[in-house]
C-alpha cells in the first residue's frame, strides 16, 4: 500500500451517503496520483549526511534495549515529533512486529522495508536474533542507496518487476536485442515492456527515462566533478527504439 486517505465526520451529520461515496470515488484517482508523485520526488532527495547505518535491539514489550548513536540520529529523521528519550518511530515498531508475527516463517533471514523522511528514504531490516523464542528484535537502519530509491520511485509509477529490471538494462545502454539476450525474451516482447515503461512514467524517449528516473541519484555527484563511471556508469546507447 502506497498510501491511505482517512475520512471521518462528526456523529451528529449521520452516516456517509452514497452521494458522498461518489464524491469521494470521483476525486481518488487525484489523491492516489499525488501519493505517489510526492513518494516519488522524495525518493529522488539526496540525503544530507554520510550517516552510517545504526542498530537497535527491541525488547518483547519494544523497550530499547541497546541502541547506537547512528540509529538515534536516523530514529529522530523518522519522529513525528522531537522525542528525548529513545522512542521507536512508528515504522520501527511496525516491523518489529511484523517480524515477529513472521518468526515461524522458515528460511526467512530478514525483513525489511523502505521509510520516506524529511532527509531521504531510510531502510530497515528487521531480524530476530535467538530466532523468535524471546520477542527481541534487531533492526538496521541505514540511509536507502541508489538502486533501492530507484526501485521506490519506479514501482510508484506502477511498473511491472520485468519493467524494472528492463529499466535498468537501459540505463546501462544495453540495446533491445541485448536486454533481449540477457533476460532470453524476444526483442518483441522488449519492446512491448519498453513501450509499456514510457507511458507509465510518461517519458518519450530512453534517454528521458534514464535522466527522470536514474540521473536524480547520480546527477548531483556528476556535478561535483565525480567520473561518471564511479557514479553509475550510465551511458548513452544509438539503439533508436
Amino acid at each position: 500500500m502506497w498510501g491511505a486517505v482517512h475520512l471521518a465526520r462528526r456523529e451528529e451529520t449521520g452516516d456517509f451517503t452514497a452521494q458522498d461515496a461518489d464524491a469521494l470515488a470521483r476525486v481518488g484517482p487525484a489523491i492516489a496520483d499525488g501519493i505517489r508523485t510526492s513518494l516519488r520526488f522524495d525518493a529522488a532527495r539526496e540525503a544530507r549526511d554520510g550517516t552510517a547505518p545504526g542498530l537497535v535491539v527491541l525488547g518483547p514489550a519494544d523497550v530499547v534495549e541497546m541502541i547506537t548513536p547512528p540509529a538515534r540520529a536516523l530514529f529522530a529523521t523518522m519522529a513525528s515529533q522531537p522525542s528525548a528519550v529513545d522512542e521507536p518511530p512508528s515504522p520501527v515498531l511496525a516491523l518489529a512486529a511484523f517480524a515477529r508475527s513472521q518468526a515461524a516463517t522458515a528460511a526467512r533471514d530478514t525483513d525489511a522495508v523502505a521509510v520516506p523522511t524529511l532527509e531521504g528514504w531510510v531502510t530497515l531490516h528487521a531480524s530476530l536474533p535467538a530466532g523468535g523464542v524471546d520477542g527481541r528484535v534487531a533492526i538496521v537502519l541505514e540511509r536507502s542507496a541508489s538502486p533501492q530509491s530507484t526501485a521506490v520511485r519506479l514501482e510508484a509509477d506502477g511498473v511491472t518487476p520485468r519493467e524494472r529490471e528492463i529499466a535498468v538494462l537501459l540505463a546501462q545502454g544495453l540495446t533491445t536485442p541485448e536486454i533481449a539476450e540477457v533476460l532470453v525474451l524476444s526483442p518483441y516482447t522488449v519492446q512491448d515492456h519498453i513501450k509499456s515503461l514510457f507511458e507509465k512514467t510518461g517519458c518519450s524517449s530512453r534517454q528521458e527515462l534514464v535522466a527522470r528516473i536514474f540521473l536524480d541519484d547520480y546527477l548531483p555527484r556528476v556535478a561535483g566533478g565525480e567520473p561518471l563511471s564511479s557514479a553509475g556508469g550510465f551511458t548513452g546507447s544509438s539503439d533508436p527504439d
